[in-house]
């Protein structure tokens, strides 16, 4: 018999909470404050061709990162959605600051139970997150998340997600075979797919659509086929592929900032007696277990038999 799941951790933005109001609300906003005024489309499209770019510098260095990376991170998509102003730098620092707070945030509405409910059952629960240090602050501003013991953020881990050695770095730090450990993602490949390679269980929660297509994703394993006990978990729905979208030009300045980012980030490490990070990606992630898919997080609880 495998043993039991005893630990469950789950992702921060889109699976606990989210941004209240959106990020492309907040973006279109404070952008007006600051004498750019975007339709909320323009936004959101620019804001997904910087952030998918920035994850593509991080591929290149092997997911590497620390606060440093993520405050470079974000100044560098700032930038780039409102690339009409000559200057970034005040807006960039609204912008910051607002993410900080927690009422910024909201859990989702089954949040609050669905935690109570794990901890009440003997579960230990914690929150594994690509952020950084702002998250404690987050966390800390809502009640809902109280029955998280832990809080594993990429910035203080070292490594983002979906490299192996974000989870076996948790799984390392609290002793803790990775086989008694699932990870609960909304997104399939860097939270789910990334969590099996290490070893770990992995439920993959889609909050809004209806079918997952099992052309596209063959070891996905519908809530029908766990004998779902509640109409939440009969909610079938499928992933959430971004749409292509035009990617802004790069410009000598961002990619002068990334390659500074970098380099800071390397002589941190050599100085705290790391070795250099070399700017080399880990392996494409290849599906190897299939994975439950839930619709909200009070599906999991009666899905955890299931994978023990």
């Amino acid at each position: 018999m495998p043993p039991p799941v005893q630990v469950i951790f789950l992702d921060a933005v889109g699976t606990l909470i989210q941004a209240q109001p959106s990020v492309p609300e907040v973006y279109q906003r404070i952008g007006r404050l600051y004498g750019c005024s975007l339709e909320l489309e323009e936004i959101e499209r620019r804001f997904r061709a910087a952030f998918r770019r920035q994850q593509e510098v991080d591929r290149r260095f092997a997911w590497r990162t620390d606060e440093d990376r993520e405050r470079q991170r974000w100044q560098a998509i700032v930038r780039e959605v409102f690339v009409e102003l000559a200057d970034t730098q005040e807006l960039f620092r609204t912008l910051w600051q607002h993410f900080a707070r927690a009422d910024s945030w909201t859990c989702y509405p089954e949040v609050a139970d669905s935690l109570a409910r794990l901890d009440a059952l003997g579960f230990q629960v914690g929150i594994a997150s690509n952020f950084d240090q702002r998250l404690r602050c987050v966390c800390q501003g809502l009640p809902a998340l109280r029955p998280c013991r832990w809080l594993m953020i990429s910035s203080e881990l070292g490594w983002l997600k979906p490299s192996r050695a974000f989870f076996q770095t948790i799984a390392e730090r609290l002793s803790v075979a990775p086989g008694r450990i699932v990870y609960v993602g909304d997104d399939y490949e860097t939270d789910c797919l990334a969590a099996q390679q290490a070893g770990w269980h992995a439920v993959w929660i889609c909050r809004h659509l209806a079918v997952v297509p099992t052309a596209t994703y063959p070891h996905v394993r519908l809530p029908s086929q766990a004998e779902p006990s509640t109409p939440t978990e009969r909610k079938a729905i499928k992933p959430q592929r971004p749409a292509e979208s035009h990617r802004l030009a790069d410009s000598e300045a961002t990619m002068a900032s990334e390659q500074t980012g970098y380099h800071a980030l390397d002589q941190n490490r050599r100085r705290a007696g790391e070795s250099e990070v070399a700017p080399t990606a880990e392996p494409m992630i290849t599906r190897t277990a299939e994975c439950p898919v839930i619709a909200s997080l009070d599906a999991l609880v009666p899905l955890l038999d299931t994978l023990a």
